[in-house]
């Protein structure tokens, strides 16, 4: 397993022009075969079908491998849509930076402290 799940950052607008962009991290998460993804649309100024369709495939993938797919928002446009959409249901929406839920295991817990930055989410260890 990760110790930083994969982040992925959309700005501005996401439409029919960005679908290449989109496509190549669809791969490049499918690369990575990670069960858990950290998606940041918080400066998102328009969510087009485009953008919905990146989310409802990562969302499903994120599920096929048993994790789950995390996206950050702001309240607005890019919110609405999905809450609009039913996407919402099919992954866990966040106002402000996108994390993962923290996840006891064996008495061992992860807790994500930061999710961003230049060197991917941070994370603390502890015994819980």
């Amino acid at each position: 397993m990760y110790d930083h799940p994969p982040l992925v950052v959309l700005e501005g607008v996401i439409d029919l022009a960005t679908k290449p962009s989109l496509d190549g991290a669809l791969s490049e998460l499918e690369r990575l075969n990670a069960p858990d993804v950290l998606v940041d649309i918080r400066d998102v100024t328009l969510l087009t079908a485009a953008g919905l369709g990146f989310l409802a495939v990562a969302s499903a993938r994120c599920a096929d491998r048993g994790g789950g797919l995390y996206v950050g928002v702001q309240p607005g446009c890019a919110h609405r849509a999905l809450v609009l959409t039913g996407l919402d249901a099919a992954m866990t929406i966040q106002v402000g930076s996108p994390s993962l839920p923290a996840r006891g295991t064996r008495g061992h817990r992860r807790e994500i402290v930061e999710a961003g930055g230049e060197d991917g989410p941070a994370s603390q260890d502890y015994a819980g």
